[in-house]
């Protein structure tokens, strides 16, 4: 989960703020798709609640996505439909943000846009280090803090999304 918080740590309050007002809160049933391997994804998600399972067309299971793992970045990015189903495991929630909303934000203020993607930058170079290094390999201390600011902040802004702060 840490890396995926990269996201939540390079953006500002008032990013986050907007980020909550504009996604919805969409309750999962055990086996409910968001994602579906091949076809478009209109929405960035954020998992709120319960754990997802990535898998790949054949059924392999790639991997297990938890309370604030971000899904649906790579067609975010690439505007092309997921080569991965991603399933409930069981009862869930998450947070959906509509893609052309994102894109709509981006032409109004440039300067979260850059924070945005920056922000996404981070996320994916952590996960590809982490994908492609050696089980004895160090991690960095101060991307580990970072991550932990941001999921400090992720549960923060989900208490006030549910009028628990």
């Amino acid at each position: 989960m840490a890396n995926t918080l990269y996201i939540v740590a390079g953006l500002s309050d008032a990013d986050m703020i907007w980020l909550l007002s504009t996604g919805s809160l969409k309750r999962l049933r055990g086996g409910e798709r968001p994602i579906q391997a091949g076809k478009p994804v209109g929405d960035l998600f954020f998992v709120t609640q319960g754990s997802l399972a990535v898998v790949l067309p054949d059924g392999t299971q790639v991997a297990t996505l938890e309370e604030g793992a971000v899904f649906g970045e790579m067609s975010f990015i690439e505007s092309r439909p997921p080569s991965a189903t991603v399933r409930a495991e069981g009862k869930g929630e998450i947070l959906a943000i509509p893609r052309d909303r994102i894109l709509e934000r981006f032409e109004q203020e440039p300067r979260f846009a850059a924070r945005f993607y920056r922000a996404l930058a981070l996320f994916l170079s952590e996960r590809l280090r982490e994908t492609t290094a050696t089980a004895n390999a160090p991690r960095d201390a101060d991307a580990d803090a970072q991550a932990a600011a941001g999921g400090e902040r992720f549960r923060r802004a989900l208490q006030m999304l549910r009028g628990k702060a």
